[in-house]
């Protein structure tokens, strides 16, 4: 959130159990522009911020990955 947003964002997620979390943003073509985050998390209610000062405006995708989930989500940039 916010979602549009300008140039920064809070991605906000949570884990049942501890694991690997890795957090790619895609464009409409599903090409990686940027690994938002890539560590260990321990279970239960995240929040990872991102900076998207550089990208133009646009639809984009953040792809979550973990060791039991895949989620994908929408991002709308406004400049």
């Amino acid at each position: 959130y916010p979602n549009p947003f300008n140039s920064q964002t809070t991605l906000q997620f949570s884990l049942p159990k501890a694991s690997e979390v890795t957090i790619d943003l895609v464009n409409l073509r599903g090409q990686r522009i940027d690994t938002i985050v890539k560590s260990v998390f321990s279970e239960g209610l995240h929040q990872v911020s991102y900076d998207a000062e550089n990208l133009s405006s646009g639809i984009y995708y953040y792809k979550l990955n973990s060791s039991s989930h895949v989620s994908v989500k929408k991002l709308l940039i406004l400049r």
